[in-house]
Parts: C-alpha cells; structure tokens; sequence
C-alpha cells in the first residue's frame, strides 16, 4: 500500500500533514481553489511550543501544495491565503494568483481598435502567454479590477483566462496541446459516470443575445436545415445553447453563433472518472482511455477540469473530459 505524502507551506511555517486537502481547477474558471483542513492547534517538538495555528497565519499569506506518494512530491497548488475558518478542523481557503487581481483596480482606461495582447500588456506587468485576437473598443471604468476585464472578454468574446504555473494565458478556443496521459479501465481508473452522447439525435440551437448600449436586445438563432447553417430572429425548434455578448451588431452575432453551432454538436463518450493521485492530470492535458471490455470508449480526450483530493480517503484525481481528439 503507498503511503501518502504532503508539505504544505503557509507564509513561513511548513506543515507535512494534514486531515485533507481538496484542489479545484477548470479551464472554464478564472481562479483555481485549494481548501486544507488541519488541528487548530500546534505543538513544536523541538521548541515544545503550542498553541494556535491561526497565530501564524494569515489572510494573503503565500501558500504552496505539494502531494505524493512517498517518497515522491509535486507542486500541485500555488497561491495564497484568501479565507481562515477556525473551526475544528481549522479549514485554510485559497486562491491562485488570481487573489491578488482582485485586490486592485486598474483605473479608467479606453481603446479603440485593440486586440487582447495590447490591452494586457497595458494593464498587467507579469508573464502571459496570451492567443492573440482583435476585440475592437473597450472602455473600462475606474473601479474595475483585471479580473473584471478578463471576465468581460469571456462573456463577449468567449475568451477564456487562467493562471497555469504563475503565467496568466488567455486564449480563444482549445487547442490540442497539454501532456498525453495514458488511463485504464482495467489500470488505474477507480470509477467514472462517462455517459455516451449521440448529438446527431438532438436539433441543436446556438443562440445568440447581445444587449444595446440604449438597453434594446438583438436575439438571434443559428440552426442546421438540410445540412446548411440558417439564422433566424424567431426560435426554432431545438435545444437551445444561448450565449451572450453585449453591444455586438446582428451580422457580428450571426457570425459567432454561426460559427459555435458546429461545435455543439458531438456524438461520443462524456462525463467524468475517478483516479488515483498518479500520474499528475491537468486541465488542458488529453487522457488516453484503454478499454479492453468496451473498444467504443477507447480514444484521446480532451481534459476540462479535475479535482485532487488528498487526506483521510487516500489521493485521487476527479477528471472531467470533454470532447474527444
């Protein structure tokens, strides 16, 4: 049986245990999560000093994750300190580098004709790594923090943003890139709710809404008819997937919604499976399933989010999939 192990650093102290430590991250949200539940109290066995933990502590503190198998650790978690509960356990909320954009405001700002690498690069100093894209005119006002712009880009444009090891990358859709890992149903996969998808038995709808500066509404709807994209004002029949952008004209509305509706549709294997804590997945990287009972599911996949967890249950990854390769 492998044995677990763990260093947590918080500000200046450092932990090797823990009751349990669950680490959020999808490609679909900003900030990645860490939670650590842990004793309230300390005692030093060198100093024999005791006391409570939340003395040491504290809000914006520096915090690294590091998990394994003995005697095996790897980073899984950087950020900081955003929230102490001092419960019994003491449960530590974090956040990544996120946490420290929403503390500042940008100020006013405005552009006209800019693209994504021109606007960051004028409001954030540190690395990117950024897919570069024209966005057109942007105003931002002065109470705004970095981490309202980049979640306006995401709900105009569709234009997603994370940190991955400290770098903030922002890009338009998913590449095929990431780190191949190989799973196995009869390996190292635990236990999944993958479910098969047949779109092709679906009448799917890309719908469109963009809200005016003057507070009307432009409401548009791309559909398949006999195998053409069609638009239209009036709904159609159909599973709606509604996406909205403010302040866009119909034919730029029509031209994105046009353009997500193939990607809707997907027929294949979906959902999410159970693994243990190794190999190390994040989102962005393709799992490889091997199925010797059940060919059809074999195949890359491309990875959305994953949850590790670590403590009283052992170590394991929950890893959603999207689409496959």
């Amino acid at each position: 049986m492998k044995r677990l192990n763990c260093e947590i650093s918080i500000g200046s102290n450092l932990f090797k245990w823990c009751k349990n430590v669950t680490i959020s991250s999808s490609r679909e949200a900003f900030t990645d999560t860490a939670t650590i539940e842990m004793p309230n109290r300390f005692k030093n066995r060198e100093t024999k000093e005791t006391g409570y933990i939340t003395t040491k502590i504290k809000i914006n503190d520096p915090v690294t994750i590091k998990l394994g198998y003995f005697p095996n650790l790897e980073t899984r978690f950087v950020g900081y300190v955003s929230n102490i509960a001092p419960n019994s356990p003491m449960v530590v909320t974090c956040e990544d580098a996120s946490f420290l954009l929403k503390q500042s405001t940008v100020g006013s700002y405005s552009a006209s004709d800019t693209t994504i690498s021109a606007l960051i690069g004028d409001l954030y100093d540190g690395e990117t790594d950024i897919t570069d894209a024209e966005i057109g005119d942007i105003r931002i006002d002065q109470y705004a923090t970095l981490v309202n712009v980049l979640d306006d880009l995401k709900s105009r444009f569709g234009i997603r943003s994370y940190f991955q090891n400290g770098v903030l990358t922002i890009f338009k859709e998913v590449s095929d890139s990431g780190n191949d890992i190989n799973l196995g149903f009869q390996k190292n996969i635990i236990e999944h709710s993958l479910e098969f998808q047949n779109s092709d038995a679906l009448n799917v709808i890309s719908h469109g809404v963009s809200v005016q500066d003057n507070g009307t509404k432009i409401e548009r709807f791309a559909f398949y008819f006999n195998d053409e994209i069609r638009v239209r004002s009036e709904k159609p029949e159909g599973v709606l997937n509604t996406f909205s952008w403010p302040g866009l004209t119909r034919d730029a509305l029509d031209e994105l919604i046009s353009k997500r509706l193939p990607n809707l549709y997907y027929t294949g294997i979906k959902g999410s499976l159970t693994t243990f804590g190794e190999p190390i997945i994040n989102h962005g990287d393709n799992v490889i399933l091997e199925d010797l009972d059940y060919r059809e599911r074999e195949g890359k996949y491309k990875v959305v989010s994953v949850e590790t967890s670590f403590g009283e249950n052992g170590y394991r990854q929950v890893v959603e999939l999207d689409v496959k390769i």
